[in-house]
């Protein structure tokens, strides 16, 4: 029988979870067409066709799209307002008006929807335009600061982490996550270690918890506001801390 198989492909941007390929695989004797390079893509091949009859197309199916879109917006509104264990498909199909079906055509499993739609409400990290080492990291942690208390997923964070304690594909996707997300934090340290201004053996994990850590502290356990104050002190204290070791 012809099934899609879903598959993750490197992405251009900072988002690498929703740039996938669905591949169809047709009857025994037929290779597999990658029908698609974005979500929400119907493959054109019918039933048993082969790859000679068919030329691969790339338009979006609008339905299609517009029933992801649905379905995406369902699970982040779950999320949100019911939490991570009320997040299931049965309930997620149902609050969106598709089939279970449908779902499970654009995803194979719970953790990658719950993380798509996490990130439907991600946007880049910018990068700061400057060669400042000081500048550079108040700019990242005020966009960090904004991104977990001002912005559309800030009200899902809760939900996805207790999702990521729960399920260990939701932990993998968020570690993932989490780590394009500290991008432009590494690239102004990195920077200033190639300027000669923070010591080469500055240990670049241990730097970047040390900056992001407590922002991820008074969101979820202490619950104190992030202020630009608070974010300069952290930036200058950091600074401070690293160039000691030269």
């Amino acid at each position: 029988m012809p099934k899609w198989n879903r598959q993750y492909r490197a992405s251009d941007s900072h988002n690498s979870y929703d740039k996938v390929s669905y591949v169809f695989s047709s009857q025994p004797g037929h290779a597999s067409q990658p029908c698609l390079s974005t979500p929400g893509i119907t493959c054109p091949l019918a039933h048993g066709a082969s790859t000679s009859d068919h030329a691969v197309q790339n338009a979006i199916d609008p339905r299609i799209s517009r029933s992801k879109k649905r379905i995406l917006e369902a699970a982040a509104d779950i999320l949100t307002r019911h939490g991570a264990q009320s997040a299931t498909i049965e309930r997620i199909a149902s609050h969106a008006g598709v089939a279970r079906t449908t779902v499970y055509r654009h995803w194979e499993s719970r953790g990658q929807l719950l993380m798509d739609a996490f990130e439907m409400l991600t946007t880049p990290a910018p990068e700061p335009e400057t060669e400042d080492l000081r500048a550079g990291l108040i700019t990242v942690l005020e966009e960090l600061g904004w991104a977990l208390t001002n912005s559309k997923r800030a009200r899902m964070l809760p939900a996805l982490i207790d999702a990521a304690e729960r399920d260990t594909e939701v932990a993998e996707l968020q570690a993932r996550h989490t780590q394009m997300r500290r991008e432009p934090m590494r690239k102004v340290i990195e920077s200033a270690i190639a300027r000669g201004e923070l010591p080469r053996e500055l240990d670049l994990e241990i730097a970047l918890d040390q900056l992001s850590g407590p922002l991820f502290y008074r969101r979820l356990v202490t619950h104190r506001p992030i202020t630009t104050e608070f974010l300069v002190k952290l930036a200058d204290s950091a600074i401070a801390g690293w160039k000691k070791r030269n």
